[in-house]
Formats: structure tokens, sequence, C-alpha cells
């Protein structure tokens, strides 16, 4: 018996081929996208944001999710048409469903050391609140609560103390509220007491900030001297005092990354599906890289980086080192730049042009303007020396944009007009065009207190 093997292996060869292009068919099949959405929200007021007059806005029943993009939006029986067997399908019973919501300022990563649940399970944490109406009062009541909890809580420990109104608070600080007079009421444990416009230490804060971040705090900070402990400074105190030097006690730092974690969930259980953020204190920063790298992060982090900037002697230099990170970053978490702070204070301590009695406008933060930048707002009479350190970070951040180095300076603090002047004339007296400068990554928050023009300016 003779087989013709040419005509078996021609046979198998097309066999082959139809069986290969059915595969390749087969393939294309299940790699094309499905007329069908995975999840579909029925019987809710869909809120769908698609006008910028709220008057104007559609509200729809359904809405139907494929992947990360919104499919349709629709009556419930439009909507029902792209349901399939495997399709999630979720009952709003009437609620309203809205678009993720983007939280433009926050700091979580500091404000979630003050949620009760994230105390109870810290209790070096607590802030002690007080307020009075009359300067005399809130010190007597503040060398009450001092000495009360130093005999609370171990020698070594935090005491820290909150004290409003900011109007009154100030006026007692570096006068009857100084470093000796807390070394009195509380000498074994550091003691830090602040307001919206200014802060007072005693001789064991300052040490511990000292030891924990390798250097003699800058003189800047000091609105007389160090001797007095009185400084215009409150946020990098009070923050990295939380997120550094408490939250990297032994046995806390764990801790720490779980309440921040649990406050982040918090957020996306209302809708936020990404927040922005300077991170001022490298525990934040670390904290959120853990949360980051081992994908545990609940909503998207966009962060400024400032965290060489308090305590720094040498902020100049450093920032000149640091380069461009914009950009840079995973899926959940990246930078959007370098990041200076305040350029006035909150609470009293805005800068602003309104004309005032001397006796309001020395309240306020005004810092010095850099050699060459004349702002009118800015007087010897509310001018302060310790925001100084503010005034180097901006001119170097502006120089370093105008040398082409960095693409993104994001979060300035700015409350009053004085302060978004002084932004304003600093970047064009590095010589760069408004066309220039509108090609950065450049954005303040709170901006409280300022003209119309500077809106359109901003706009521009």
């Amino acid at each position: 018996m003779t087989i013709d093997l040419s005509n078996f292996f021609s046979t198998l060869k097309n066999t082959a081929t139809v069986v290969a292009t059915a595969c390749v068919l087969i393939s294309v099949a299940h790699a094309g996208k499905s007329p069908f959405a995975e999840t579909v929200i029925l019987n809710g007021k869909v809120i769908t944001a698609d006008s910028d007059d709220p008057e104007d806005i559609s509200i729809e029943q359904a809405i139907a999710i494929s992947g990360d993009r919104i499919m349709a939006v629709g009556s419930d029986e439009e909507i029902k048409q792209l349901i399939a067997d495997w399709t999630e399908v979720i009952d709003a019973k009437g609620n309203s469903v809205i678009p993720g919501l983007i939280d433009t300022h926050n700091h979580i990563y500091e404000t979630s050391t003050g949620f009760p649940w994230v105390i109870r399970s810290m209790p070096d944490m607590m802030e002690i609140n007080m307020r009075s109406e009359s300067g005399e009062q809130l010190v007597a009541n503040l060398e009450k609560a001092v000495a009360a909890r130093a005999r609370q809580v171990p020698a070594g420990q935090w005491i820290r103390v909150r004290l409003n109104p900011a109007g009154v608070a100030v006026t007692t600080f570096g006068k009857t509220i100084t470093r000796d007079s807390l070394d009195i009421v509380g000498p074994d444990h550091p003691v830090f007491v602040s307001t919206r416009g200014g802060s007072v230490l005693n001789s064991k804060a300052i040490q511990a900030i000292e030891d924990y971040y390798g250097n003699e705090l800058p003189g800047e900070y000091w609105m007389e001297d160090r001797e007095l402990g009185w400084s215009g400074e409150y946020t990098d105190f009070s923050r990295c005092i939380g997120v550094d030097l408490i939250a990297n006690a032994p046995g806390n730092y764990d801790k720490y990354i779980r309440g921040y974690f649990e406050v982040m969930q918090a957020n996306a259980q209302i809708g936020v599906t990404t927040h922005k953020t300077h991170l001022q204190c490298e525990g934040g920063f670390s904290a959120s890289v853990h949360l980051d790298r081992t994908d545990m992060l609940p909503i998207r982090l966009a962060w400024g980086h400032r965290w060489m900037q308090p305590f720094n002697p040498r902020i100049k230099e450093t920032y000149r080192r640091i380069g461009d990170w914009t950009g840079y970053g995973s899926d959940f978490m990246w930078s959007i730049g370098s990041s200076v702070g305040g350029i006035d204070a909150g609470g009293v301590g805005w800068c602003t042009s309104i004309p005032a009695d001397d006796s309001i406008k020395s309240r306020e933060q005004c810092p010095p303007a850099p050699p060459g930048v004349e702002v009118k707002a800015i007087t010897a009479i509310n001018t302060v020396s310790n925001r100084a350190r503010r005034t180097e970070h901006l001119t170097t951040l502006a120089q370093l944009a105008a040398d082409g180095r960095i693409t993104g300076i994001p979060g300035w603090h700015i409350s009053g007009d004085g302060a978004l002047e002084l932004l304003f004339q600093t970047y064009r007296a590095t010589g760069m065009s408004d066309e220039k400068i509108r090609t950065l990554r450049i954005e303040s928050d709170h901006c409280h207190l300022v003209t119309q023009d500077q809106i359109k300016m901003a706009v521009r």
C-alpha cells in the first residue's frame, strides 16, 4: 500500500492555517470592547456636572460604567439595555450619584492626627484647646492646664496647647507667655503653645526639635531672640512636632500610618478621589510613600515638596540641588513641584493693603520684599523678619524656574493681597515674561483677601 505524503502534508498545512486563522479571530473577538457595562447604577439622581451653571446641570436616573470610563447616562430603561448577565447592578435607592471629587487643598497627612480615634490610639497627639476673651485669663488658664497635664503624663512627653482667639493670644506671646514662663509650669516636658499667628516654646521643646533635625533653629524663627522662645512661625512647629517627633516615637509610627490611611478612607467614602497637599514634614512623605508602594492609598495624592524647608538653615542651597520632580511618581502619588508654603500667615497674620491703625497693622505678618521688588502693602510696621525665610525660598524657586531648572511651584499659602502681589512681582523680577510664567505649573491656596485685578492677572 502506497501513501501520498505530499497530499497529506498539504492538507495538514491548510488545516493548520484554518485553525491558526480561527485562533486569531477568536483572539481579536476576545480583545474587542464589550457593548455591555461592567457596572450599572440605577434608580438614582445622577448629577452630571455637565455645565458650569448649577441651574443648567442635567440630572439623570442611571449610569453605565466600563473599566475607568463612563459609557452612558440616561433613564433606567435606557441604561438597562447595557446590562449583561455578569454586570454588577447597584440600586442607588433614590440617592445622589456624583462625579469623583478633587480636593485641591488638604493636609490629610497632618490633620489626620487630630481625629478622635487617632488620638485615642496615640495619646501623645492630644492638643489642649483653650479660649478666653481676656489675655490675663488666657494666661492664667494656660498655666493651670500645663501644670495639670505635666502631673498626668510621664516626663519627656509633649504638652501642646492651642489658644484662641488668635487676636487675644498673640498679644500675650513674648510678654506674659515666654520660654521661661513655660519652663516654670512644665520643666520636665517639651511644651508648645500656638495660635494662628505665632507660637512659644519652652527649653525642652527647643532642644527636642534641634536634636531631631540635627541643627540649631535658625535665628529667623524668633520674633526677638531665642531666649524669649517666641516665634512668628507656627505651622512648621505644630505640624512637624506631630508628624515627625511624636509620630516617630517608639510604637507610634504604625499607628500614625493607620490613622492617616483611615482618614483618607473616610474621604473616599464621601466621594473624594484625589487630593492635593504640600508635604511639609518628612514623616508625612515617608508614610505616604509606604502606603503607595504597598498599594494602600485609598485616594490619589498630588503632592508638593516642602519638608526641606522647616528648620533648615540652608534653604537656598538645598533647593538648588533638588531638581525638577514635577509629574514624577505613580498612578496614585505624584509630585507637582516644590512649595514654599505660606508667604504671609493665616489668622491675624495676613499681609494686606487695607489701611488701619498701627496697632492693627503691626499684627500683620508681611515677609520682607527681596532686593529690587517693591510692594506698597509691605511697610516697616507690618514686616516681620522671621518670614524672611519664606522670601528666600520664594526667590530661590522663582530663579530656578526662570533658569528652566524646575517647572512646578505649587502650594503657595496666601491670605492677603500684599502677599499675592509679592508673589507676582518676585516672578517678574527674575526677568520672566508673563508668557513664560503662564507655562509654569503655579498654584496658590486660600487667597482670602485679594483684589479683582489680581484675580484677573491669575486667570491670565
